[in-house]
């Protein structure tokens, strides 16, 4: 394609492409290094922003932490201050009076009717107190006491039957008709499920949990209560609300993420606890989807419930506001806070994370732009410049090649260039013009040879003509010549052939009469064996008489050895079937053995797996111990301080003194409890550790029981293997004995019949001895026969050699007179084709002269 370019555009092409690739190259780079720089900035952005996130959302799951220590500590005064009212009042007693209670379960709202003792608080029943105005021992004086700032809850629980369904007797809980919450009992399962908290109450163990009460979330604190036998007849249990003050929903409030992020909290089921300023708290989102229809919200608590305590989670969805034209990338850091079942997390739009960015990836498409507006410009600049100068050079240029091209149209030979400047162009005119002046004298050389060429060339044709004829004719007779060779050599091919078929003839009979002298030989010296045989024979069968007597003998003898052998036999044969069904079954026996020790592998294994669990619990448990007996400590100081106070207050500090006196006593309990359950869990741990050493160690030895239960199983198999190819052989064993038995009978039954075939046999020697004589002599009469056609046979061999030999030297001779011949004949046939290359040359030489002479004359000189 280049080529059929014109010279300004071939100069203007590289030159363009010179200016055009290296500004190319540099806004490349420039612009690879802005799309590095955005690059970085993004990521820069997004690795603060999701710092700035986890800070938040740990800042929002400490201050839930640092909200439950309290409430915790605040439950457990209250269970405290209740238990010491409850034993100042006389304690709680069942009495053997019964009352019949309506009862309802919580769960299924199931009506029904029980008769349970009545419990006592002190010497006072409660009775079915409904109202609320009717006062109720310790229950009703709790709140005075602890419950100045926020409303304190309290149940009394009495246990129904050896279920565990535990009926509210005593309540300061109203209901929504204003009435007491008594009657109603927790049931002890439901759907087969066990009710945590009677479990844990059951099993005698204080329960920590959360309830809701008018859309109000409470933390509650529940213990057994015990009668004089230690046997669990109710509980107790006390509750705070879980907010107990506005400070942290206020500081919740007040998180702020960029410019529209904000800090939330849920529940395990998907309702808003905290919502933004607090406009859609209580309402379930669990069922919202994204803009691509995905259940975020479902999501979310997954993924929060699936954290690690301390852990954060990340989600990413996309949201589109009501007025926002497209959807846009949010992202959520998210945390677990199990002791009140929130997934609490913070998020904001991506996009705002990614202002800076942003902002920069603006500032890099108007430099873009500008460097691109720059770029154009110096393209376009060079281009003109490039223009000027293809054109300065392509004008001269044109006018030579116009000159040249009317030169060439016309034929005219005496055109001459105009020489316009001093430089290349000009020297190249100049030039041009003496080139036309060599050619002009040229011409006049060629119109002249032309025309001589066309004289000399009749007279080549005509020569040529009469040497191609004489080439046809010696060609010809170098053709007749061949033939007559040929036949020549066809000929002394059936001569030869002819001679190797006598020659193979003799030398087959030569062959078959030398054979038939050795069968002969062969035969001269059998029926001289036959004769030594037959007389032998005789004299063997005169003795035959006493030996068949000893054969009879022997044969009998032998009959009865083999029984014998067939009895041994047979019994060994019983021995192998019995050795097979053993066999037999100990093969099922390994294969049992093998599948125990398989199962035994795989239980030590779910062992070891389960007792490595135990001791990371017991490592949890003592981390929790540790902690308990920190707060046991606090709250021990905290005591001895309120005692203080309350000396101080004097008579208006007696009551509180007490219940100082008790938080300190049970501080003291608490912390000697831990202790004491620290060093239980060591020891724990370490029976653990030693339990899984030896279940490490049974496994491996059930491992070697394994290989060895299927090496034996293999062993046992080829026991039974070589077992029936045992049985297989005795079998073949038996048959043969048989065999051998019937064969003894017979033998002493031939041995029997041998006196009466005796005289037979002298008789027929005799007759085989004269019969052999006559068969020698004829046979040496037969060989000196054989002997005289043998050498006959052996001379025609040697003549049908040497006439093989002379139709072979014959052949030989044929042979090179062919080559001769057709060499010849090809040097005939190339002189006949160079003849007549040589007239069709000498006519296209006529021709072209004619034709060079008719061209030469067109052209002006």
């Amino acid at each position: 394609m280049l080529k059929k370019l014109k010279l300004r555009e071939k100069f203007m092409l590289p030159g363009t492409l010179m200016t055009l690739v290296p500004l190319m190259i540099f806004g490349f780079i420039a612009m690879q290094q802005n799309q590095a720089m955005l690059s970085v900035a993004t990521e820069e952005s997004l690795v603060l922003a999701k710092e700035g996130l986890d800070h938040s959302v740990r800042g929002f799951y400490e201050m839930c932490k640092v909200q439950n220590d309290l409430l915790q500590e605040n439950l457990r005064d209250n269970m405290n201050v209740l238990q010491k009212l409850i034993e100042n009042a006389g304690g709680i007693q069942l009495t053997n009076e019964p009352a019949s209670w309506e009862v309802i379960n919580q769960d299924s709202q199931a009506k029904s009717s029980a008769s349970l003792p009545k419990m006592l608080i002190g010497n006072i029943w409660p009775g079915m107190t409904g109202d609320p105005h009717l006062t109720i021992p310790a229950v009703d004086e709790l709140q005075p006491l602890v419950g100045i700032t926020t409303t304190v809850i309290c149940t009394i629980y009495q246990r129904m039957n050896n279920n565990g369904d535990m009926l509210r007797v005593a309540s300061n809980i109203l209901q929504e008709n204003g009435r007491r919450r008594i009657g109603s009992y927790i049931p002890s399962s439901v759907a087969n499920k066990p009710d945590p908290m009677i479990e844990t109450i059951l099993s005698g163990r204080t329960y920590q949990g959360r309830i809701t009460l008018r859309n109000q979330f409470y933390l509650t604190l529940a213990e057994p209560i015990f009668d004089r036998n230690k046997q669990i007849v109710g509980m107790l249990e006390v509750g705070v609300p879980l907010e107990k003050n506005k400070t942290l929903r206020q500081a919740v409030y007040g998180i702020k993420i960029g410019k529209t992020g904000y800090a939330w909290a849920l529940d395990s089921k998907g309702r808003y606890i905290i919502s933004k300023d607090g406009v859609r708290d209580g309402e379930d989102i669990s069922a919202a989807q994204d803009s691509n229809g995905k259940f975020f919200v479902k999501e979310i608590v997954a993924i929060g419930k699936a954290q690690k305590p301390g852990g954060i989670g990340e989600s990413y969805y996309s949201w589109k506001n009501p007025g926002e034209p497209v959807a846009r990338a949010k992202v959520s850091r998210i945390m677990y806070f199990a002791p009140w079942d929130w997934v609490i997390g913070v998020g904001s739009y991506e996009d705002e994370f990614l202002a800076s960015a942003t902002s920069i990836g603006a500032i890099n498409r108007q430099n873009r732009n500008l460097l691109w507006g720059l770029l154009a410009a110096a393209f376009v600049g060079a281009s003109i410049i490039w223009l000027l100068v293809s054109q300065g050079i392509a004008n001269p240029i044109r006018k030579i090649a116009n000159t040249i091209h009317a030169s060439a149209q016309e034929r005219n030979l005496s055109v001459v260039v105009p020489v316009s400047s001093g430089d290349e162009l000009g020297t190249m005119a100049t030039e041009f013009n003496g080139l036309m002046k060599i050619l002009k004298e040229s011409f006049l050389t060629i119109i002249k040879s032309s025309k001589a060429v066309a004289g000399l060339s009749d007279n080549v044709a005509q020569r040529a003509g009469a040497n191609q004829k004489r080439a046809e004719d010696q060609a010809e007779q170098m053709r007749i010549v061949q033939q007559t060779v040929e036949d020549m050599r066809a000929t002394a091919r059936d001569v030869a052939s002819a001679a190797l078929l006598q020659n193979e003839s003799a030398d087959t009979s030569s062959t078959k009469t030398e054979h038939m002298m050795q069968i002969m030989k062969t035969v001269t010296e059998a029926a001289d064996s036959q004769t030594r045989d037959a007389a032998t024979a005789m004299e063997r069968v005169q003795a035959m008489g006493d030996t068949g007597d000893k054969v009879v003998q022997a044969t009998q003898k032998q009959g009865e050895q083999i029984i014998t052998a067939a009895k041994s036999v047979t019994d060994m044969e019983k021995s192998v079937q019995e050795l097979i069904r053993i066999t037999s079954e100990a093969t099922l026996l390994a294969n049992n053995a093998l599948k125990a020790a398989n199962e035994g592998t795989e239980s030590v294994a779910a062992t070891v797996a389960g007792m490595r669990n135990i001791a990371e619990s017991s490592e949890q448990i003592s981390e929790i111990i540790t902690v308990i007996t920190d707060i046991a400590e606090q709250t021990n100081l905290l005591s001895l301080n309120a005692a203080i106070e309350a000396a101080r207050a004097g008579v208006h500090g007696k009551g509180f003194a007490v219940v100082a006196d008790e938080v300190g006593k049970l501080a003291q309990r608490s912390s000697e409890a831990a202790k004491e359950i620290t060093k239980l869990i060591r020891d724990s741990s370490a029976q653990v550790e030693t339990g899984t050493r030896l279940s490490d160690r049974a496994r491996l030895a059930l491992d070697q029981i394994v290989a060895g239960s299927g090496n034996s199983l293999q062993a046992t198999q080829k026991i039974v293997h070589s077992t029936e190819q045992i049985a297989t052989g005795i079998q073949n064993i038996n048959a043969m004995m048989a065999g051998l038995n019937q064969l003894a009978r017979e033998i002493g039954e031939m041995a029997g019949q041998q006196g009466e075939r005796r005289a037979t046999s002298m008789a027929a020697l005799a007759t085989l001895t004269e019969k052999a004589g006559t068969i020698s002599a004829l046979i040496e009469n037969a060989n000196q026969g054989l002997s005289e056609v043998g050498q006959q046979m052996k001379e025609i061999v040697k003549r049908s050699e040497d006439s093989r030999k002379m139709t072979d030297l014959q052949a030989q001779r044929s042979q090179k007179l062919v080559e001769i011949i057709e060499k010849s004949t090809a040097d005939a046939l190339q002189t006949k084709e160079g003849a007549g290359t040589v007239v069709k040359l000498a006519d296209g030489l006529q021709k072209l002269s004619h034709v060079m002479t008719q061209q030469t004359e067109q052209f002006k000189v």
